[in-house]
C-alpha cells in the first residue's frame, strides 16, 4: 500500500483566486464545429460510432462510447499537448445517441474507491473551439459515485461558460467565513482551443476532500480551482472526463489524454 497521502491544500477563504480577471487571449476568427465524420482518420478506431460500446483502455481505465473515440490527436487546425492522445467525435442531433438518449464517451478510472480512500486524478484535455452552447448540461468531467448513484462535482459546458458543479456543501467566504460564494467559472472562449490540465485529489468518505484545479498545460496559468475539506465524500467513486451531453446543438470533438489515475492512500 502506499504511504500517507499528500496533504490537501487549504480551503480558499473564497474561489475569486480562480475568478480574477486575466489579460484578454489574442483575438482569432471562429473555426465553427468540427466535421462529423471527421474528414480523416489520423489512428485506429477503439469505437466506430455505429453503437454504444465500452471496454479496457489500460489497467486502472476504462472507456465508453456512443460516438467515434480514435486513438490519435485528430483536430484540424488545433496542436494538442498530449502525448498519449485519443479523439472524441460526436455527431449532430439524431447522431451517437445511447439507450438513454444522450450523447457520451468518457474515460474514466477503475476500480472504484472504498471510504477512507485517498486517490488522485490527473489528465489533460483540449476542446474543440466555438461550440455552441445551451442551458442543458453538457459535462467534461465528472467525479462519479455509485454510492450516491450520480455526479458529485462536474465541470459543463453551459450558457458560453466552463463552470464548476457540485452536490456537496456550499463554498463559503468573506470576512467571517459564513458568506456564501459562487462555484468558479470561466467563458468558453478561455477554455476552449487550448490544451488544459485537470489535476484532482479526492479523500472518499464522512470527513473528505476534493482538491480539483484547471491550468493551462503550456503556460500553467490557473484557470479554476475548487476545493473542499472536512465534507462528505460519497464512496464508490471513479472520475469520468469526456464529452457526456443531453442536448445536441451541433457535432463537437475533443482530445483527451495522459490519464494517470492512482490511489495514494
Amino acid at each position: 500500500m502506499a504511504g500517507p497521502p499528500p496533504p490537501v491544500s487549504p480551503r480558499p477563504v473564497a474561489a475569486e483566486s480562480s475568478r480574477e480577471v486575466q489579460a484578454p487571449r489574442p483575438h482569432r476568427p471562429p473555426v465553427g464545429p468540427p466535421a462529423y465524420p471527421p474528414t480523416a482518420l489520423l489512428g485506429p478506431l477503439i469505437a466506430d460510432g455505429k453503437a454504444a460500446q465500452s471496454g479496457v483502455l489500460v489497467q486502472g481505465v476504462k472507456w465508453q462510447a456512443s460516438g467515434i473515440l480514435e486513438d490519435a490527436a485528430n483536430m484540424p487546425g488545433q496542436v494538442a499537448y498530449i502525448e498519449r492522445p485519443l479523439t472524441i467525435h460526436l455527431g449532430g442531433p439524431t447522431q451517437c445517441i445511447d439507450d438513454k438518449g444522450r450523447q457520451r464517451t468518457e474515460i474514466l478510472s477503475w476500480p472504484p474507491s472504498a471510504p477512507g480512500e485517498t486517490w488522485s486524478y490527473t489528465w489533460k484535455f483540449h476542446l474543440h473551439p466555438d461550440l455552441p452552447t445551451s442551458s442543458k448540461f453538457f459535462h467534461l468531467m465528472q467525479l462519479f459515485s455509485r454510492e450516491q448513484k450520480g455526479w458529485v462535482v462536474a465541470l459543463g459546458l453551459v450558457q458560453n461558460k466552463v463552470r464548476i458543479s457540485s452536490q456537496l456543501p456550499p463554498l463559503l467566504g468573506g470576512s467571517d467565513g459564513t458568506t456564501p460564494v459562487p462555484l468558479p467559472e470561466i467563458g468558453a472562449d478561455r477554455y476552449w482551443g487550448r490544451t488544459t490540465r485537470h489535476y484532482m485529489l479526492v479523500t472518499y468518505g464522512p470527513n473528505g476532500a476534493v482538491d480539483y484545479s484547471i491550468s493551462d498545460a503550456v503556460t500553467n496559468e490557473l484557470l479554476l480551482r475548487y476545493c473542499m475539506q472536512n465534507v462528505p465524500v460519497p464512496a464508490a467513486g471513479t472520475i469520468k472526463t469526456g464529452l457526456y451531453r443531453q442536448h445536441v446543438c451541433s457535432p463537437a470533438s475533443a482530445v483527451v489524454g495522459d490519464f494517470d489515475f492512482r490511489r495514494t492512500g
